[in-house]
């Protein structure tokens, strides 16, 4: 059997990020629910090995996000820095598609209303105006709307995986897996 490669990260902002880059989910498991037996659940986010352009690895975005300071010294222009520096600006309790479509329009100094045409548009907007940082800007909105209404599908079907910690092995297991494979994975720790 192989193994499938995938790229997984549990922050929303680099996971739009990512996307907004061309880097296309897993097809697989895009989205993962994890309920830890600690009570900290949590998400997580699966891409490809590399983007539609061929251009971006996952890995090699996700450092630059680790080492923004760096990366935009080296890369001013690039459009990962423009779209690290607009999430990194965002006032504090930035997190409703409203809150982000006001710090867009004050970023890039438009008017709110032309921001919300652009994010309703975005698919004629990329497509007209692919490298703009209002592309990219409007284009990261929309994806990180699209990650967290998929989020909240996958959780109202109850489609969850739970990670168990035993002193220092933890598992996670399918929470529709059958009883005796749960059984199994729990006993080797």
């Amino acid at each position: 059997m192989t193994q499938r490669q995938s790229f997984g990260t549990g922050d929303i902002n680099l996971a739009a990020a990512l996307t907004t880059m061309g880097i296309p989910p897993d097809p697989v498991n895009p989205v993962e629910l994890i309920a830890r037996d600690n009570g900290r659940d949590y998400t997580r986010f699966h891409f490809r090995e590399v983007s539609y352009c061929g251009k971006y690895t996952p890995e090699e975005l996700s450092h630059a996000w680790t080492d923004a300071d760096r990366f935009k010294a080296e890369n001013p222009l690039h459009p990962f820095s423009v779209l690290m520096e607009f999430i990194s600006s965002r006032p504090h309790g930035c997190s409703l598609p409203d809150n982000w479509m006001e710090h867009a329009a004050a970023f890039l100094q438009l008017t709110v209303d032309s921001v919300r045409e652009t994010c309703k548009g975005i698919d004629v907007v990329c497509k007209s105006s692919p490298e703009s940082p209002v592309s990219y800007l409007c284009a990261f909105i929309v994806n990180r709307c699209d990650l967290i209404a998929h989020t909240h599908r996958k959780a109202n079907s109850g489609n969850h995986s739970n990670m168990m910690e035993r002193g220092r092995s933890i598992t996670t297991i399918p929470e529709h897996a059958p009883e005796r494979i749960k059984n199994h994975l729990l006993s080797q720790h």
